[in-house]
């Protein structure tokens, strides 16, 4: 083993003064607000939960939530990005007979890194004839511009 550690080190040696390079390492140095954005940049985080809950004599109840992230990091030098989307749907019915209930539930977030982000968050609910529908969505996006 030994043997393959000189050999590499020789190697790194030569391709360093065929190159000009100087093989030295640099103690490690404090990075600037700029510098730490383009590491914290394109970090996302979303989610989506939904619950659904009925009683009465003819009931229905269904949840659902989804998320999706993606980045652009690594394709260009000192630019990236990344957008993620969490959703969440829930859907309650009962006949109302009998002191049937039903409600509904859907939470949604997210944010993003970088110096410049943007969030957007909707949702509603409507309710008829004793079924509750409620959705939401948190969309964020995040990015770090060079000299924003």
């Amino acid at each position: 083993m030994s043997g393959i550690t000189k050999t590499l080190t020789f190697a790194a040696v030569l391709t360093s003064a065929a190159l000009g390079v100087s093989p030295m390492v640099y103690a490690a140095a404090a990075l600037s607000d700029s510098e730490l954005d383009r590491v914290t940049a394109g970090d996302v985080n979303v989610f989506g939960n939904a619950t659904s809950q009925a009683t009465g004599t003819f009931v229905i109840a269904n949840s659902g939530s989804n998320s999706i992230v993606g980045s652009t990091n690594g394709v260009e030098d000192g630019f990236g990005s990344s957008g993620g989307i969490g959703t969440g749907t829930a859907v309650a019915h009962t006949n109302g007979a009998n002191g049937g209930t039903s409600n509904t539930t859907v939470n949604t977030g997210g944010n993003a890194a970088g110096n410049f982000t943007l969030s957007i968050v909707g949702g509603g609910t409507a309710t008829a004839a004793g079924t509750t529908i409620q959705s939401g969505f948190t969309a964020s996006y995040g990015v770090f511009i060079p000299g924003l």
